[in-house]
Order: C-alpha cells, then structure tokens, then sequence
C-alpha cells in the first residue's frame, strides 16, 4: 500500500516537473518574439525610406517663371579679359553658388558672347544673378556692364544679406540681329568681391 502511495506521488511530480518545463518552454519563446518584434520595428523607425527632395530654386522655379523670348547668359560661357598680375583672387570656376564669376578686384573684368536672332531683335530688362552677406558698405560690390561697349548699365550694390543667391534688375538694353558681347568688370577697390553666375535678359512689351 505505501509502495502504491510512494508511485502515485512521484507520477505527481513528474507530471509537475513537466508542466513547469513547458510553461518555462512557452515563456522563453514569448520573450523571443517579442525581441525580435521589437527590434524589428525600431530597425524601420530609424531607417525611413528615402524621400524625394524638391528642385533646387535655380532650376525648376525660375523655368516655371520664365517669360516668354527671356535670353539667358550664362557667366560659364564668358572669359576673363581683363586681371591684374597681382589678383590672384578673381576667378571662373564651379562653386557651390554655380559656374560663378569672381571679380575681387578693381577692373577685373569677364567677356561673354552672345547671339541675337532676327525674331529677338528689341528692348530688354537686364537682371543679374548675384548674391551678398551684407558685411561690406553700401556700393563695395559696385559693377559695370558694358553691352558692346556702346550701352553702359551700371550695378548699384546695396548692403543686404541675401540669404543665397538673388536676381537684381540693373536697367534696360536695345539689341539688334547679330553676335554681340557683355562685359561685366567690378570698379571699386575694395576688398568686397563682386560675383554673378547668369544674366536674363527678359524682353520688353
């Protein structure tokens, strides 16, 4: 009789033992799926897929804005034609505001081509892409253009800080049908650089 009794309660603790192993087995694989869930979702949070960044200002929104026969001149097209030997701060090149002209100092000048056609023949407003920090005084940045050298339009630098690049309106040019020529030239000296990367010539009604 006590034998039975002795048989019956260890089948009771086995019975136990096991119950407990497979809670203990069920809980172990709780706490796996719930770590992996959970880094799995973090691993998404910190890892957005890219989105798409818009056109920068330059390109797309002037394109939408374009008048109708504008003529864009581009500074990347141009030459420098005139640089003191010691100017070693005047320059054509790429930067992060475009193909720029650099003008740092008094008569540095860049020559640009360009052609005008039989049906764009007319008047124009001129507008050039500059920039300023609003560090230097008022008519430091002060430059010339000369449209073949027989029509002068004078830049007329306020101090202002732009925020990055901007189009200045500097007055109206009369051109005929055939090659023409810019000259842009900086004509103070002072240590403010005048610089453009593109003129628009927009026509007049």
């Amino acid at each position: 009789m006590q034998t039975k009794t002795t048989i019956d309660s260890m089948n009771s603790r086995g019975f136990t033992v096991i119950v407990g192993v497979v809670i203990v087995m069920i809980v172990i694989v709780g706490i796996m799926a719930f770590t992996f869930f959970s880094k799995s979702g973090r691993s998404n949070t910190s890892n957005p897929q890219p989105t798409p960044t818009s056109a920068p200002e330059d390109t797309e929104q002037d394109q939408e804005d374009e008048v109708p026969g504008t003529i864009r001149i581009e500074a990347k097209d141009g030459i420098l034609t005139q640089v003191d030997t010691y100017d070693t701060s005047t320059y054509l090149a790429e930067t992060s505001r475009g193909f720029e002209a650099y003008l740092a100092n008094e008569n540095a000048q860049i020559t640009i081509p360009f052609v005008i056609n039989s049906d764009q023949i007319g008047t124009y407003e001129v507008w050039i892409y500059t920039s300023d920090d609003g560090i230097f005084e008022n008519g430091d940045r002060n430059a010339t253009f000369f449209f073949d050298m027989s029509q002068k339009l004078l830049y007329q630098h306020k101090s202002e800080d732009t925020q990055g690049m901007v189009w200045k309106y500097i007055g109206n040019v009369s051109l005929a049908e055939g090659d023409h020529f810019v000259k842009a030239t900086k004509r103070e000296s002072t240590y403010a650089a005048f610089s453009f990367t593109s003129i628009k010539l927009i026509p007049v009604e």
